[in-house]
């Protein structure tokens, strides 16, 4: 396992990278959105967490879809920070389509089967109130992106 040390070592030469080969305000951005990287998936695991308490199918699937972003936009992020050359970036690029279209089919195709095949589930109240609670922060989050963006 990498010593603290070495993880500081290892993510101020990505950080140099990423202004390197990105410039000042879009370097800024690929750290904010690696940042937003973390916070997410933090978020992810609170949706996963309360869904196995709830035993709520539907939000460990909005969970498995908040991850599947996540794996996106790193692979996205991969493909600036690995490669050099646009023509292998692009690579990174299209894997992160792909990723985001399965996501996104995938969660609406059960969107769609709930729709028409709607669980009855009477939650707890404050379970339900956690479940709320995260889905909130979510939205906070996507919001500051799109605005700092």
């Amino acid at each position: 396992m990498k010593s603290s040390a070495e993880i500081k070592t290892q993510l101020l030469k990505l950080s140099e990278i990423a202004f390197e080969r990105a410039g000042r305000k879009k370097g800024r951005s690929l750290h904010i959105t690696g940042a937003a990287c973390l916070g997410t998936t933090f978020v992810g695991l609170g949706k996963l967490i309360m869904g196995i308490i709830s035993l709520s199918f539907f939000t460990c699937v909005s969970a498995l879809y908040t991850f599947g972003m996540v794996a996106a936009k790193i692979t996205a992020l991969a493909g600036i920070l690995k490669e050099e050359n646009s023509k292998q970036q692009y690579r990174y690029y299209k894997l992160s389509g792909i990723i985001l279209t399965s996501a996104s089919t995938a969660y609406i195709l059960y969107s769609l089967w709930i729709q028409y095949n709607p669980p009855t589930a009477v939650y707890h109240k404050y379970i339900a109130i956690g479940i709320a609670a995260v889905t909130f922060t979510e939205i906070v989050i996507n919001i500051r992106g799109v605005i700092i963006e």
